[in-house]
């Protein structure tokens, strides 16, 4: 029997085969995954819709790759261009911006530590992670290869205030089977953890003793807490390697069974023992630190018992240098992880970033590749895949390309024909923002912040301001801990701080003394002009001619200052509180 497909089903497969050669040389372009999309929508009759406005994409592109929305200033600036090729201009502008970093960061941190058990106050927490955030912001600002940043995380050691790299493993405390799961999740975007207490459910392959083998990976992986010599009081945590300790057992598993590092494919690791300087240790070394460190954990025993932390804390940090030498067993599952899962770990970034841009990923939940889930579009997702990994791994290569798509630019009003089928992104997805956009994008419309313009005794009022509202957005707005999602979703908490919050009034009435109605004020006196400034610097867009004539009138009606100012803070609050800049569009 011979199988004939449809002549628009042959033309599309056929399109992906073309795609995926003209990505392994490295060459795919943003036409050509328009390309294959659009004749997607034309096999299945989907009329895609059509490209957003100007004021549409500038808020999109600021909050996708800054997570900010943008200043009046700047939409004024891109509305008001004659330039044909702004939107490319500004599409470059803003991935050399420093805030491109701060929202990666704030990105993975939701993935890769999530909410800390200690300490339980969210404002020690977010000053905690803060050190882990300017590390990451940094290293994403400077635009280090995907790769990289995978080996600089899964190798760390240190202590998590001088080597903040450290806090995605330290989080964990003595948890390998948890270092474990969080590493495969957010860079293999494997759920293994599901066969840590037996087989996995869905995924045969996946056993209980092939998760601990992974695990073992993290089986000599020791946080040790840094106290204070003086007060006692926890300063940092260290990730050391406490030994070499090769074999791992499986919990409350009878008969008592252990397991060595093997990768998920079964590779094993080697037993390659290095001193601290990374030079190999011989056997008869390796005696005298198995030794020393049986001497360590009696005294650290007994000072745990007598209530000593300052001796702990010494003892860490003179610990004989015999003491130091490790395995290289992570350094290893990092190179296994490139080496031997290399499209898989890079088609997870790939899918995280997809999924970031239009809503949802060729993968869906992000992390569901061994959950039976089949990707769509399997094979534009192989060729953004080989191109990735012909770049280098270059992430804002990568980036530029999605973002100047006609398909990241299309509006999200809905075609008679497209609504039905958000798999075939032939409209925008409409996607709330996270509660770090939120919270910068509140401050950016606000004022509590003017480039600069605040400083000494303000400026040290404004950041304890916003630690504490970034700690009370993230409590408020976050998720629970194991669920690995970096958006939210509408409740009443949420709604009722939105519409109570007392900082947020403060910035709306311009306590801070920069506040965007005092601004206003003082740029006109005109109410339709300062109706059409406060919807620039709320919602990135001009006001309705409805919308423009109600509020002016409303304005013009105002017979004192007070009144005028209460008006356009009721009319601010509302703003702020719409759907409309609740979303990103």
């Amino acid at each position: 029997m011979r199988l004939t497909l449809p002549p628009g089903l042959v033309r599309l497969v056929l399109a992906g085969i073309l795609l995926a050669a003209t990505a392994t040389a490295g060459a795919l372009d943003s036409a050509a995954i328009d390309a294959f999309l659009e004749r997607a929508q034309r096999a299945a009759g989907v009329e895609p819709a059509p490209v957003v406005d100007d004021a549409g994409f500038l808020r999109r592109l600021s909050l996708d790759v800054r997570g900010i929305v943008p200043s009046v200033e700047e939409t004024i600036e891109f509305l008001t261009d004659p330039s044909p090729h702004k939107r490319a201009d500004w599409t470059a502008r803003l991935l050399d911006s420093p805030e491109r970093g701060a929202h990666w960061a704030a990105y993975w941190d939701k993935v890769l530590i999530g909410t800390l058990e200690q300490p339980s106050a969210p404002e020690a927490q977010y000053a905690i992670k803060s050190r882990w955030r300017a590390w990451a912001t940094g290293r994403f600002n400077d635009n280090v290869p995907w790769d990289e940043f995978m080996r600089e995380t899964v190798s760390a050691r240190g202590r998590t205030d001088q080597d903040p790299e450290t806090l995605p493993l330290a989080r964990w405390r003595m948890a390998p089977e948890n270092m474990a799961g969080t590493m495969s999740r957010a860079f293999l975007g494997s759920q293994i953890q599901c066969a840590q207490c037996h087989d996995h459910k869905t995924n045969p392959a996946l056993t209980q003793r092939k998760f601990w083998e992974f695990a073992a990976f993290f089986g000599n992986t020791r946080v040790v807490p840094v106290r204070d010599e003086m007060s006692g009081r926890l300063r940092a945590e260290e990730v050391i390697d406490g030994g070499v300790q090769w074999r791992l057992p499986i919990p409350d598993l009878q008969p008592r069974t252990t397991v060595e590092p093997r990768y998920l494919d079964g590779t094993a690791a080697r037993r390659r023992v290095v001193d601290q300087d990374g030079k190999p240790v011989d056997e008869a070394t390796q005696r005298a630190a198995f030794r020393s460190m049986a001497d360590m954990r009696r005294q650290a025993q007994q000072a745990v018992e007598a209530g000593d932390p300052v001796m702990i804390a010494e003892m860490i940090e003179n610990r004989d240098p015999v003491t130091r030498i490790r395995d290289t067993r992570r350094e290893q599952l990092a190179d296994m992880i490139v080496e031997r899962d290399r499209e898989r770990f890079a088609a997870n970034f790939v899918n995280r970033l997809w999924a970031r841009l239009f809503g949802r990923g060729f993968v869906e939940p992000v992390d569901a590749w061994d959950e039976g889930v089949l990707p769509i579009h399997p094979e534009l997702l192989a060729a953004l895949t080989a191109d990735f990994l012909a770049s280098g791994m270059d992430i804002k290569a990568l980036e530029a390309k999605l973002l100047a798509t006609r398909a990241y630019q299309r509006a999200s009003r809905p075609t008679a024909t497209s609504a039905d089928a958000p798999e075939l992104f032939a409209h925008a997805a409409l996607r709330p923002l996270t509660p770090d956009q939120l919270l910068a994008s509140v401050v950016a419309v606000t004022r509590m912040q003017s480039g600069g313009a605040l400083g000494g005794e303000d400026r040290d009022r404004l950041d304890r301001l916003r630690l504490r509202q970034a700690a009370q957005f993230v409590h408020v707005f976050g998720n629970d801990e194991m669920e690995w999602t970096s958006t939210f979703e509408p409740s009443i908490p949420r709604a009722l701080y939105l519409m109570n919050d007392d900082a947020l009034f403060g910035s709306i009435q311009g306590r801070t003394g920069t506040g965007i109605l005092q601004r206003i004020r003082e740029a006109s006196d005109e109410p339709a002009e300062q109706v059409e400034y406060l919807y620039l610097a709320a919602l990135s867009r001009r006001p309705t001619t409805a919308e423009r004539v109600a509020l002016a009138g409303e304005l013009r009606a105002a017979t004192s200052r007070r009144d005028w100012q209460a008006l356009m803070e009721d009319a601010l609050w509302a703003l702020l509180n719409s759907t409309e800049f609740l979303m990103n569009r």
